[in-house]
């Protein structure tokens, strides 16, 4: 169970089954031979300018683009938002205290975190793991802390929250590493990389593939606090949380910003997997499903709507079942892919020129995926749902006749 729990994480651990009773437990455990501090909250890069910390720009602030999707049989027409990103940027910081699947950051009576600045920072929640307060407010963290943390000499931030996650580890932590290889001089600096990403065959893969300088690897424990003696902090290239406050998913608000991607990383990652999409190695239906095989759907009738599919020509495509290099292969070959609002959508950055059908709510308002298919040249279109009144606030239903008035039009006639 410790490990277990430990591991991956409580939202991952509810849907298993453990109780609340045993992750209280764990905490509990986890917490044991450390002090719970407070510290004083600010960003990464005010407390590099107090502090006269030299802030290498890697990328100004500039112009960027997200797609707005358009809604079959709806309204809602596509629309490209324009928005201003913040710069990106290097600087390197004597003794910080970091941890894993954490982004969060300890350094003298701060805890700093980049994230705060953002204009609608107060809609997510940062307080996680090892942080167990986070009032943007009152700007305090509480943070439970080892009285002596383990040493590292010198380290490059490649981990973060939900790291388990496939998108969030490939588009908000691995993302780094395009503009992390613009300094061939750091390429005997460790990367410090969450255990929770190193224990996944995939994520191992995609670290190898595109971290073309090849740097050392030190894992790093979720939870664990360690001393890294000279942190060269990458700051983030994308702008949300990854948790928002409690009923903020009914009533979020469109915040264009949120849903910004680094084009440069995109464009690395389509580099370096150039010729796994050039060379049609694993042959398989150009027409996909993508199906979540054993992981908890939110959409509930996705076994109806998947048969239905098939009936019109469609493959399942569980990319659980797949290498890296499979998946790569199998989405760049693909014309069209259907499937529910989630991760597996991060696997539209392989895609020549495909359609990505998502299926989700259309008052969510949601660019999390379409902007990631705009930037790798790819088209999507989302399948309206129905929201659900249940515990899970994003659990929602695809009506079947509007769903089969889809799979009959020309969008699938491919």
């Amino acid at each position: 169970m410790n490990k277990n729990i430990t591991r991956i994480g409580k939202r991952v651990a509810k849907r298993l089954g453990i109780t609340k009773q045993a992750i209280r437990i764990q905490e509990k455990i986890d917490r044991i031979g450390k002090q719970k501090r407070k510290y004083l909250i600010d960003s990464v890069m005010n407390y590099c300018y107090k502090n006269e910390i030299e802030i290498h720009e890697i990328y100004k602030s500039r112009e960027n683009e997200v797609l707005l999707p358009a809604t079959w049989k709806t309204n809602q027409k596509q629309e490209i938002i324009e928005i201003v990103t913040p710069p990106i940027y290097r600087a390197d910081i004597i003794n910080a205290i970091v941890f894993g699947s954490n982004d969060n950051i300890i350094c003298g009576d701060y805890c700093l975190n980049d994230k705060i600045e953002l204009p609608y920072s107060s809609k997510y929640n940062f307080a996680n793991g090892a942080c167990v307060l986070f009032d943007q407010t009152e700007k305090i963290a509480e943070v439970y802390i080892n009285s002596h943390p383990e040493e590292i000499k010198c380290g490059i931030n490649m981990f973060g929250v939900a790291s388990l996650n496939y998108y969030h580890w490939m588009i908000d932590i691995l993302s780094r590493i395009e503009y992390i290889n613009h300094f061939p001089e750091l390429m005997d600096v460790p990367l410090l990389v969450d255990e929770d990403a190193l224990v996944r065959k995939t994520y191992r893969e995609a670290l190898e593939m595109f971290d073309t300088l090849h740097h050392p690897i030190i894992s790093v424990e979720r939870n664990k606090g360690y001393m890294v003696e000279k942190l060269f902090y990458f700051s983030p290239c994308t702008f949300s949380g990854v948790y928002p406050i409690r009923g903020g998913l009914r009533e979020r608000s469109f915040d264009a910003l949120s849903y910004s991607r680094n084009k440069e990383s995109i464009e690395h990652f389509r580099k370096c997997a150039k010729s796994l999409m050039d060379n049609h190695e694993y042959t398989t239906n150009t027409k996909l499903f993508i199906d979540r095989g054993k992981s908890p759907s939110r959409l509930t009738n996705e076994r109806e709507a998947m048969e239905l599919a098939e009936r019109y020509g469609f493959s399942r495509f569980n990319p659980g079942e797949y290498s890296l290099k499979e998946q790569i292969s199998i989405i760049s070959q693909a014309k069209i892919v259907i499937g529910d609002e989630g991760a597996a959508f991060t696997n539209s950055i392989w895609g020549n020129n495909c359609l990505f059908a998502i299926i989700e709510p259309s008052q969510w308002k949601d660019c999390l995926f379409s902007s990631i298919m705009h930037l790798s040249g790819n088209r999507c279109i989302n399948l309206n749902a129905e929201l659900l009144n249940s515990k899970n606030e994003r659990d929602h239903i695809i009506d079947l006749p509007y769903f089969e008035s889809f799979l009959c039009s020309e969008y699938c006639d491919v």
